[in-house]
């Protein structure tokens, strides 16, 4: 778990505790996924729930959960959509970790998307993603989802911005995190590729959200592929690189060489420590307690306690913290363009300072 002052950048990321065993065949499409838990095709699934009517058509999901667990106990989820056939609900990766996220405890809302084709029309699968969020909002309780916990999972170019777009563009308390696989962060080379106007994709950029929310952003964690498209790498090298500069939440777990999908395609120790450590960084997230709980202690107000501010000049005081997180309070007094600063050390300076 990392601070929001801190990006940290992990090569091989820490395992989470969960078992393993070379015995266990998955004899499900889930079986795709590197990283197999025995007994994680077992999950409770909800099947085929339609959360979105397109005339005749619906967009529909699936939701995961622990065998066993009483629809009466509402959990955390992560949701994760994609375009059909090769990235949908059905497909075996995303089945995959449907299976192993109610594995690990959580839910898992998994569902079909529109494609944006090639970029050329991001509005249908990010509207869509929103779709979905929504549909958890008001229907989570009844599939036994709490919807005041999710988080999203998206992959590759055609579900990963589009995650981002519908959980990033406005903070919400109920979007604890997101994770990207493999996916750009900005269109700055691909928008060029596919021969689309860059400043139509803009506004669906993650690094666009990351310049407007700066540190606010939910906290991320970022899925890199060694032998990816430089496209792809060189975005997301870009977005973290700024993310550091300007402390936001954003964790980097890299697959030195592995290639694109390859959670899918490389079932290697790597892979495998990395969809742990995914898994351990939504249950951080998903399990902490709720904003209303934090604002509940939260300490109190500091107080003004020199004598000699006057009734009058307390009007002027303010509250901030230093770049260490120490609260302190002062007092502002007068007007003008010019300003100085008179500050006092209370103790712990080495001797002359």
């Amino acid at each position: 778990m990392i601070g929001r002052s801190l990006v940290c950048m992990v090569v091989l990321a820490a395992a989470a505790a969960l078992p393993a065993s070379a015995a266990y065949r998955n004899p499900t499409a889930g079986s795709a996924l590197a990283l197999q838990i025995p007994g994680m095709h077992r999950a409770q699934v909800t099947r085929g729930i339609s959360y979105r009517r397109l005339g005749r058509a619906a967009l529909r999901m699936d939701v995961y959960r622990p065998r066993g667990t009483p629809r009466s106990r509402r959990l955390p989820a992560v949701l994760l959509g994609g375009p059909p056939p090769r990235a949908g609900r059905l497909s075996g990766q995303k089945t995959g970790w449907g299976q192993l996220i109610a594995a690990s405890g959580l839910a898992a809302a998994v569902f079909d998307i529109r494609s944006d084709r090639f970029l050329r029309s991001p509005a249908l699968p990010s509207s869509d993603v929103a779709a979905a969020i929504a549909f958890l909002r008001a229907r989570g309780p009844a599939l036994g989802v709490d919807s005041n916990r999710l988080c999203t999972l998206g992959f590759s170019i055609g579900t990963a911005p589009w995650h981002l777009h519908a959980a990033m563009r406005e903070p919400q308390p109920f979007l604890r995190c997101n994770a990207v696989y493999y996916g750009p962060l900005d269109f700055l080379e691909l928008a060029e590729r596919y021969s689309v106007d860059r400043t139509a994709l803009e506004r669906y950029e993650a690094a666009a959200f990351l310049r407007l929310r700066g540190p606010s952003i939910p906290p991320m964690l970022v899925a890199k592929a060694g032998e990816d498209d430089p496209a792809i790498n060189d975005s997301i090298d870009r977005f973290v690189g700024s993310a550091r500069q300007i402390g936001a939440p954003v964790e980097l777990l890299t697959n030195p060489s592995g290639p694109h999908g390859f959670d899918v395609n490389r079932p290697g120790s790597t892979t495998k420590r990395i969809i742990r450590r995914t898994l351990a960084f939504f249950r951080d997230r998903l399990l902490a307690p709720s904003p209303a709980s934090s604002d509940a202690r939260r300490p109190r107000p500091l107080r003004l306690l020199e004598p000699c501010v006057t009734r009058a000049e307390r009007r002027g005081v303010v509250r901030f913290r230093a770049a260490d997180g120490v609260r302190l309070i002062g007092v502002l007094l007068g007007s003008g363009p010019n300003v100085v600063v008179l500050a006092h050390q209370g103790g712990g300076g080495a001797p002359g300072d």
